[in-house]
């Protein structure tokens, strides 16, 4: 990688297409082909979470999406808080309102 891709990324903007916004970014990528750039590429990790889906009774589903808006909070962040605690994952009690995020689908 060179110098100038390398500031750029600092900057906060991409390093091939330039872009500081992800609309630039898919407006670069609308006119332009990944195999022009392939050599500017480098390989990457990362892992993918996927989340599962669990079928709720209905009745259970209505209460819970009352309870999720009364909180402000999507209706799957609230069924995520309320399984941890029901099934007394480690230590979630205390960090719960930390963590809101992390059981979050919002993200």
């Amino acid at each position: 990688m060179n110098d100038d891709s390398t500031r750029e990324n600092e900057q906060g903007r991409s390093s091939i297409s330039n872009a500081s916004t992800y609309e630039e970014m898919g407006e670069f990528w609308d006119t332009h082909c990944l195999t022009d750039f392939w050599g500017q590429t480098r390989e990457v990790e990362f892992d993918v979470q996927i989340p599962r889906r669990v079928a709720v009774a209905s009745v259970l589903y209505e209460r819970l999406r009352e309870e999720a808006e009364r909180q402000h909070v999507a209706v799957e962040t609230l069924a995520n808080i309320l399984l941890a605690e029901g099934l007394r994952v480690p230590n979630e009690h205390r960090v719960l309102a930390e963590r809101r995020e992390e059981y979050s689908v919002d993200k």
